[in-house]
């Protein structure tokens, strides 16, 4: 007989069905992750980083580019994830007033929305409203924990080959 609360043993199922349905390598999170690499690549433009001092901080701003993105020189994600999306943000850091978003911080936030609706599906479905806010806080916590975030899924992701788009021969 478990001597853990009914809440600690729903975490450990559902992180089990997370490494087991969500984050295998040919699991529903890998072929959205791969969809969204690809949707980025022919939607969106080439950047450049440009390096600005101020004499007061040093700003790294993302400039976006009239030419597309050159997807055969990324060899794995990583290169693909560090790559500028041309937008430039704040760091609210004194000494580098701005730095340029690259799709590595995109990437997170997509992943952190695919497991949070995924979440939402199978772990909160037993709880009322009122409950699940208090739930996800401290699923959260589980999931650093047992290095199941959106982040520990990115960089295992990185290290992956660069996915080609499969090129549609002319008839």
């Amino acid at each position: 007989m478990s001597t853990q609360s009914p809440k600690v043993d729903h975490f450990k199922l559902v992180a089990l069905r997370i490494r087991i349905e969500l984050m295998l390598p040919t699991g529903p999170l890998q072929a959205a992750c791969i969809r969204w690499i690809r949707q980025q690549c022919t939607e969106n433009k080439a950047a450049r980083i440009d390096q600005v001092d101020s004499g007061w901080d040093v700003s790294m701003h993302g400039v976006a580019l009239d030419a597309p993105i050159n997807m055969s020189a990324f060899e794995i994600i990583a290169d693909f994830l560090d790559y500028p999306t041309g937008n430039t943000l704040p760091t609210y850091c004194s000494g580098s007033g701005f730095y340029a978003e690259t799709y590595r911080e995109c990437m997170t936030d997509f992943v952190a929305a695919y497991m949070q609706m995924w979440l939402e599906t199978h772990l909160l479905w037993p709880y009322v409203c009122d409950e699940q806010s208090t739930m996800l806080d401290a699923f959260d916590d589980y999931l650093v924990l047992h290095d199941l975030s959106a982040c520990a899924y990115v960089e295992r992701l990185a290290l992956m080959p660069f996915p080609m788009p499969r090129l549609v021969r002319a008839r």
